[in-house]
């Protein structure tokens, strides 16, 4: 990652991942203790700029997402 906004969006990564920790939505799993024939989905991070509606900054803001299209209905979820 580079840019004048490497710093914030590393804490704001930071912060995603405490809230997800707190509320209990995610967990980090070691790829060595996933179950053979099972599927890691991949991720990706989404970074966005926040600013006031007159156009001056006001927060970087990251967010973790899982790539839930790449599931296999009967293999990864069954509902």
């Amino acid at each position: 990652m580079r840019g004048p906004l490497r710093d914030d969006f590393i804490k704001a990564m930071g912060v995603e991942i405490a809230a997800l920790e707190e509320h209990g939505t995610w967990t980090l799993v070691k790829q060595s203790s996933v179950p053979k024939g099972a599927h890691v989905l991949l991720s990706m991070w989404a970074f966005k700029v926040k600013r006031y509606p007159d156009g001056r900054f006001c927060k970087t803001k990251a967010r973790f997402c899982v790539l839930g299209d790449k599931q296999v209905e009967g293999v990864d979820y069954f509902d």
